[in-house]
């Protein structure tokens, strides 16, 4: 009998086959996110190959998840599952769904001592948190973040969470602290080689030198961010410096050139699935369009950016659809609907506590009531918009 024993094959248990199906799939999002992180026509097939496998990925994280306070293997996986994946997940995963991932990963690695990858999980969660708007709750992540980094003395992490950090501070008004962040990670980027974070530095300081009025130092790092962009394939941070070089030409009063930058964004975004980036890109043609006094067809590109930025749960991003909506309504004389746009919007922006935005729509709501005759109601608007920027000006800038 013992003979016979011997012979008969091992049966794996039914965590021994998960374990290894996990495994399996943690590597085929690895590929995935490898083959975008080469740019060009990699990033569709990247994208591509995720897709189909994602039931599959999806699986593979949820098992690892469900195992891993009882199972140190299972544990390393799930906290695997929200690194290596990194931009595909962030191009496809909704801002929530992100959330519950990284929530499970930051867990899993402090089960297992692994301090760097908390310090990623809690990047992660910063920008997962700043894409729902919510910038204070971020910048708690980020700090955090930004000490383990530096506890390990890992430069390339410590400038990523700094420009995590300052894109924070410039959405609640902190434009020079911002970019003191910024010129910090920029400073990281080049001495540790990383071109795509250098891009994104870039990009990020254009923005913050937009905000102070700088827009001909906003545009000269716009044009090197694409530079880079396009040197190393990055489709995907292409396609947000076009956008932001657009604004940029918005408030110069140049919409022709506006129009040009939206149409090779919206190419871009819609070529690799990058659904915010397509909203973004659609508001960016309906001020085109504003600016050109088609303010049907403004309205048409806001509406169809709106669907988009609440189907991916967006929100900073639906607040400043609905500011443009409104501007555009107003623009065809539909006062009322202007009115309900900007309410909507103010609504959003106090919820996220985005106070530049918030006064410019107070600003404009107050237009809209006046020119309906709610004289009470326009000079309310206009004494809270007014409150806000003394608020801002008192500090928040710096």
């Amino acid at each position: 009998m013992r003979g016979i024993s011997e012979r008969l094959p091992v049966i794996p248990t039914v965590d021994d086959a998960c374990l290894r199906h996990a495994t399996y799939y943690l590597n085929v999002l690895g590929a995935c996110d490898s083959l975008y992180m080469r740019g060009g026509e990699e990033i569709r097939t990247g994208l591509r190959t995720f897709d189909i496998e994602w039931q599959n990925i999806s699986a593979a994280q949820a098992w690892a998840t469900a195992n891993a306070k009882e199972n140190e293997a299972a544990a390393k996986l799930c906290s695997a599952f929200a690194f290596q994946g990194w931009y595909c997940l962030e191009v496809r995963l909704q801002p929530r769904t992100r959330i519950d991932w990284l929530q499970a990963a930051l867990v899993a690695a402090g089960s297992i001592g692994d301090k760097r990858m908390e310090g990623w999980h809690l990047n992660g969660l910063g920008l997962a948190y700043a894409h729902l708007g919510e910038a204070a709750k971020s910048i708690q992540l980020y700090l955090r973040a930004l000490a383990l980094h530096r506890e390990l003395h890992d430069r390339q992490a410590e400038g990523a969470v700094l420009g995590s950090l300052g894109s924070a501070y410039l959405v609640l008004g902190h434009s020079r602290r911002a970019i003191e962040c910024y010129e910090q990670a920029l400073s990281i980027s080049r001495e540790v080689g990383d071109r795509r974070g250098e891009s994104v530095d870039l990009g990020n300081m254009g923005l913050a030198h937009g905000n102070l009025g700088d827009l001909a130092r906003a545009i000269g790092c716009y044009e090197q961010a694409i530079a880079i962009a396009r040197e190393i394939g990055d489709r995907r941070g292409e396609s947000s410096m076009l956008g932001n070089l657009g604004v940029a030409y918005s408030d110069l009063g140049e919409p022709d050139r506006v129009g040009l930058y939206a149409r090779e964004q919206l190419a871009i975004c819609r070529e690799i699935g990058h659904r915010r980036g397509e909203a973004e890109a659609l508001r960016n043609q309906g001020r085109a369009f504003a600016a050109l006094g088609e303010h049907r067809r403004a309205v048409e590109c806001y509406m169809q950016s709106l669907e988009i930025e609440r189907e991916i749960g967006h929100r900073r991003g639906e607040g400043l659809t609905l500011c443009s909506l409104g501007s555009a309504r107003g623009d065809i004389a539909d006062f009322e609907g202007a009115i309900e746009s900007y309410e909507q919007g103010l609504a959003i922006c106090r919820e996220i506590g985005d106070p530049r935005w918030e006064a410019t729509i107070l600003d404009s709501a107050s237009l809209a009531l006046d020119r309906i005759g709610n004289s009470t109601r326009a000079l309310e608007y206009a004494v809270a918009s007014s409150n806000v920027r003394k608020a801002i000006a008192d500090g928040s800038t710096d």
